[in-house]
């Protein structure tokens, strides 16, 4: 019997394989007139003024990865829900006391919440929540 896996990874390659010749045939017919106004910045709207390259504060990272935490909370926190509910009432086939599973998996969910919880207090605690901040305030890691 042939493995399944094979047909994947040739769904894989005739995808990737697609894509390249796809983008070497446009490198090939396209034409190529660079000038000035091409080759610029773009940018929606009026000319920049100054440094178009400049580094952000790294406040905005911190909120992108709580966001993503919560995030796949949320994620995972909802298929959970509907399983719970078909697991609370059916049990699980293989459990050692199938009347304990749906509280078993209500105590893993807690865990979750509790460690997640745990994180959102540290990063609050810290002032990685705080927009503006007086940064010769903040103790350094250092020792300094």
């Amino acid at each position: 019997m042939e493995n399944n896996y094979n047909i994947v990874f040739l769904f894989m390659l005739a995808g990737a394989a697609m894509g390249l010749v796809g983008m070497g045939l446009a490198t090939l017919i396209r034409p190529h007139r660079p000038n000035e106004l091409k080759l610029d910045t773009y940018e929606c709207g009026p000319k920049t003024v100054g440094k178009t390259w400049i580094q952000y504060n790294f406040r905005f990272y911190t909120y992108v990865l709580v966001f993503l935490l919560f995030d796949i909370e949320a994620v995972y926190l909802i298929p959970w829900a509907q399983a719970f509910k078909h697991i609370a009432r059916h049990g699980i086939g293989d459990f050692i006391f199938p009347e304990m599973a749906g509280l078993f998996i209500f105590t893993e969910m807690l865990v979750f919440l509790l460690i997640l919880i745990i994180g959102l207090i540290y990063a609050w605690k810290k002032g990685a929540l705080e927009w503006t901040k007086d940064h010769r305030k903040i103790k350094r890691m250092t020792g300094f």
